[in-house]
């Protein structure tokens, strides 16, 4: 419900920023509105070492906006997380400068209908002189995805990769589409200079070739896209199937961290004999695999292409604060973007065992998910949002 220093603080914005606002802006004044908690909006005493503004009218409310408009970039640009994710080390200042950016930012476009493209590995191999599997042999793959070949005596990595088409309605009805096959990729520069050593064996004769699934495209009624976008671990059984799935999530980060580990534990530790919410008293691998379920439910709330400014940005806090959490800095991703990674510490993952996380450094959206291979590449298994647009309808394409 919006304040009177809600409103003037739009009022304020309207005098001092000649024309319309840019939407970087708008979305950065709508987030701190919306994502605040009522309390917070009131005036409190000042603190050291941090910003406390009492509104006692116009002229102090444009000072907010002032702010925020040096903060979100002003006239030099939008608001970029470059300089705090530029470094590996820790991951705190990146993933401060990666929420502010993902609450700055919204899907671009004018049409009704979200638009994503992506892609993932439909298959991976190792190709290697020693598979652990003695009894495989050239050409066939050993039950670990391990091809042998004699030249390689450095293994290395061979992946297959097949794109992806979501277009999302606001009833959540829409179109999912695939390519009917998938394209062969060699993952790292470390991956490519063990295949060259060994010969730069041809590939498509190497590796098993790998259809996609049928049919190519499929259409989905009102509510379909939310339940094949939140489904993964359970997530969309404990979502509200009527009217917006994300309503109930909250936006304030601590609340949000304490949500997801309530519905995490209700799906994967309850169960266990003495096993709490806190996860006290649950067994190692119950720890771990509730563990495994925040993260991924992290990864799928930030996919989903409907999830709101002010909850994607909580979702990266969460996740850049989580114990053992670090930078990777500026890397690129299987497409070449420039990402911002992060490592999810020894022993962390996904449910599907990646490990590291890659983000846009100038919207926060989420990128990529892999895992770290030798020397500290990344092997990615998934991109996210090639193309992220608004479209007019379902079928469209920017």
């Amino acid at each position: 419900m919006n304040t009177d220093i809600d409103d003037r603080l739009r009022e304020a914005h309207a005098r001092i920023q000649p024309g319309p606002a840019p939407a970087s802006t708008r979305a950065r004044l709508d987030t701190l509105i919306a994502g605040a908690p009522p309390e917070s909006r009131r005036p409190t005493r000042p603190r050291r070492g941090a910003l406390a503004v009492i509104v006692t009218g116009t002229a102090a409310a444009g000072i907010v906006v002032l702010a925020l408009l040096a903060g979100s970039g002003g006239v030099s640009g939008p608001p970029s997380a470059n300089a705090a994710c530029a470094s590996p080390g820790p991951a705190r200042a990146c993933g401060v400068a990666l929420r502010d950016v993902a609450g700055a930012w919204d899907v671009p476009g004018s049409g009704d209908v979200l638009y994503q493209r992506g892609s993932w590995a439909v298959t991976q191999f190792i190709v290697t002189a020693t598979p652990a599997d003695d009894a495989s042999i050239a050409g066939v793959p050993a039950p670990n995805n391990e091809i042998r070949l004699a030249a390689a005596k450095q293994p290395f990595a061979v992946a297959r990769i097949a794109t992806e088409q979501w277009w999302i309605a606001p009833d959540a009805s829409g179109r999912m589409s695939h390519s009917p096959s998938a394209e062969i990729t060699v993952p790292t520069s470390r991956d490519r200079a063990a295949w060259q050593a060994a010969g730069r064996p041809d590939l498509e004769q190497l590796i098993p070739s790998a259809s996609a699934e049928r049919p190519l495209s499929t259409d989905f009624a009102a509510g379909g896209g939310d339940e094949r976008l939140l489904g993964a671990n359970g997530l969309y059984d404990v979502l509200p199937h009527d009217g917006d799935p994300l309503a109930g999530i909250p936006r304030q980060p601590s609340a949000l961290a304490a949500w997801l580990q309530e519905r995490s534990w209700q799906r994967r530790g309850k169960s266990q004999a003495g096993c709490d919410g806190n996860g006290d008293g649950c067994s190692f691998a119950i720890r771990r695999l509730i563990d495994d379920t925040i993260i991924s439910d992290i990864e799928t709330l930030l996919a989903y292409p409907a999830t709101p400014p002010a909850l994607r940005a909580s979702l990266v806090s969460v996740l850049t604060e989580r114990s053992g959490t670090r930078s990777l800095g500026l890397i690129r991703d299987l497409r070449g973007r420039q990402v911002a990674a992060v490592t999810l510490g020894a022993g962390m993952h996904d449910g599907d065992g990646s490990d590291v996380i890659a983000f846009d450094p100038t919207s926060g959206e989420l990128r990529a998910i892999g895992n770290t291979a030798d020397g500290g590449d990344v092997r990615w298994t998934r991109t996210y949002a090639i193309v992220s647009q608004r479209v007019g309808d379902v079928g469209d394409t920017p």
